[in-house]
C-alpha cells in the first residue's frame, strides 16, 4: 500500500477581532452555552488581507469534562472588496480560575497563552474569482485571548 502524503502547513494569515461581552445561556439540553458578537476587526496574509466585519459569532458549548467546543462564524472583506464566510471550530481548555479571567474583558488580556489550550480549525467560502482557492483548503490555528477579543495565527494544511 502506498505511503500517505504528509502534511505540512504553509501560513495563511492572522486575525484579530474583538468580541462583546459574553451572554450566558445557562445549562441547556446542549451543555452550558455562551456566546459573544463579533465587533471587528482587522485579518493580514500573503494572499489576503481586509477587515473582519461586525456582526459574526463566537457560540462556546461546555462539555461535561469540562473543556469548551468554540463554534465561530464571520464575515471577512478583503481589501480589494471580496466577502469570505469564514467558519471555525475549536477547542479551549483551561483551569476554572481561568475560564473565569476569559469572561471578564478587564483581565482577558493578561492571561499567559501557556495556561490554556485553544485551537481551531476552519474552512471558508466564496463565490470572489480571485479567492476561489480558499474555498478548497482547511486551515488550522493557534490562538490567544486579548483585552479586546481573540488573535489568531492561520495556516492552511497542504
Amino acid at each position: 500500500m502506498p505511503d500517505l502524503l504528509p502534511l505540512s502547513l504553509t501560513p495563511l494569515f492572522e486575525v484579530s477581532y474583538g468580541i462583546t461581552p459574553f451572554q450566558m445561556f445557562g445549562d441547556t439540553p446542549f451543555g452550558r452555552r455562551l456566546q459573544a458578537a463579533t465587533s471587528g476587526g482587522t485579518f493580514n496574509g500573503e494572499r489576503l488581507r481586509g477587515e473582519v466585519l461586525p456582526g459574526g459569532t463566537d457560540w462556546i458549548t461546555g462539555g461535561a469534562d469540562g473543556s469548551l467546543h468554540l463554534d465561530a462564524d464571520l464575515s471577512l472583506k478583503t481589501d480589494d472588496g471580496a466577502m469570505i464566510h469564514a467558519h471555525w471550530d475549536g477547542k479551549l481548555i483551561a483551569p476554572p480560575q481561568v475560564l473565569m479571567q476569559i469572561v471578564d474583558p478587564s483581565k482577558r488580556g493578561d492571561i499567559d497563552p501557556a495556561s490554556y489550550y485553544l485551537r481551531y480549525v476552519a474552512h471558508f467560502s466564496t463565490g470572489a474569482d480571485a479567492y476561489k482557492w480558499i474555498n478548497g483548503i482547511y486551515a488550522v490555528a493557534t490562538a490567544r485571548f486579548t483585552a479586546e477579543g481573540l488573535h489568531y495565527r492561520f495556516s492552511s494544511l497542504d
